[in-house]
């Protein structure tokens, strides 16, 4: 699906979503793109590059992407052509993000009238910025939850944090898979008619956003890692004490049953001493197993 923005300046923003075979050629045609770059825009999954050529600059982004069903960060690459007069952004997933900024252009025409002004490629630097932006808020809701997870293993919950800790383990993991291939994406500048200073400065701009990145997934993963650590400390210590004191059960257990075995209750010869006797030993031993294991229930060991 294709949509077009303008501005008084004569600057359009044309998004493609998700697009059809006959879509995309036509994206290819209108930006003349090189027979390279149009089998690379063809393709789903690419590592981020950018292609500069006499007619265009085109440079792809692997944008994060949360899936709140199944709890899953993937890369979603988004293509950025940029002309002297049209940038077209094209992605074969949605992206709520870039969805966002396209309605804040639609509803707001002074501000759409700002940024397109900058032209195409300031456009392209300033929505891969927002993107970023974005990203960065991802990562501020992530430490949130790393916080509350550690706040849970510190009162007593350390069973139900394996499971969360491992998600946000994977979480951490997945945004520094994305993340990593962009560090290096924006150090070289390139040489082009299309890139004016202020351009210039807006993609050494974008090389510390990757970096900032980067260093805050880089806390992150040291501190979901001490945090599994520390959890699986204090479930292991948990779960040694509870061996231990079922070994002290055992301890107490066997001879007590050897001891209460002559007073068979079933035996012929039996008086209602040995029943009392025998069945009053039993019922002490199961009243102590289970007040064991209700007492680690409720610690969370079991």
């Amino acid at each position: 699906m294709r949509e077009t923005l303008s501005s008084t300046n004569g600057v359009t923003w044309s998004d493609v979503a998700e697009p059809a075979a006959e879509e995309l050629a036509a994206v290819v045609r209108a930006a003349q793109l090189s027979p390279l770059d149009a089998e690379f825009i063809a393709q789903e999954h690419h590592r981020p590059d950018l292609s500069s050529q006499s007619g265009y600059l085109m440079i792809l982004v692997s944008v994060p992407a949360f899936d709140k069903q199944t709890r899953v960060t993937t890369s979603v690459p988004l293509y950025f052509i940029v002309q002297e007069h049209d940038l077209t952004t094209v992605h074969y997933q949605p992206l709520p993000a870039l969805r966002r900024l396209w309605q804040d252009f639609t509803d707001n025409k002074e501000r759409r009238d700002e940024y397109f002004a900058e032209g195409p490629l300031s456009l392209a630097l300033h929505l891969i910025d927002a993107l970023h932006a974005a990203s960065l808020r991802k990562l501020d809701r992530l430490t949130k939850h790393v916080a509350i997870a550690e706040d849970a293993i510190f009162h007593g919950n350390e069973r139900k944090m394996v499971e969360e800790i491992s998600v946000l383990m994977r979480d951490v993991l997945d945004f520094r898979s994305i993340i990593r291939p962009q560090l290096s994406l924006f150090t070289k500048v390139p040489d082009h008619a299309l890139l004016t200073a202020e351009a210039r400065g807006h993609f050494a701009r974008l090389h510390g956003q990757v970096h900032k990145l980067w260093e805050v997934l880089e806390g992150l993963l040291e501190s979901t890692s001490e945090l599994r650590d520390t959890n699986d400390s204090l479930l292991q210590h948990k779960e040694n004490q509870l061996l231990r004191v079922l070994s002290y059960y055992s301890i107490i257990t066997i001879p007590a049953w050897i001891f209460v075995t002559p007073f068979q209750p079933f035996a012929e010869d039996s008086t209602r001493v040995d029943s009392i006797f025998f069945w009053g030993v039993l019922s002490i031993l199961v009243v102590l197993l289970a007040g064991i294991f209700w007492r680690f229930r409720g610690r969370g060991v079991l």
